[in-house]
């Protein structure tokens, strides 16, 4: 294989490589806005400081997010 045959399999590897890349953020894309949306119907809060238990004051997520409302799953995961 000659060079021209080098260079057209490598710009096929490249633009290969970028659409492979731009599926993936469309994709990362859609299930962050999904995430986001799905949390945010239900209307959930996470619950003021004052109003923790005792050993939940402790955690420090909740003291982080307290009072505001539930739009992420890292939010979701504490």
């Amino acid at each position: 294989m000659g060079r021209k045959g080098w260079a057209i399999g490598a710009g096929a590897l490249a633009v290969g490589v970028l659409l492979l890349g731009l599926v993936f953020q469309n994709q990362a894309d859609f299930s962050r806005d999904y995430v986001k949306r799905e949390l945010s119907e239900k209307g959930i809060f996470f619950t003021p400081v004052a109003n923790l238990l005792p050993q939940q004051k402790d955690i420090a997520c909740l003291n982080k997010y307290a009072e505001k409302p539930l739009t992420t799953g890292q939010q979701a995961e504490c």
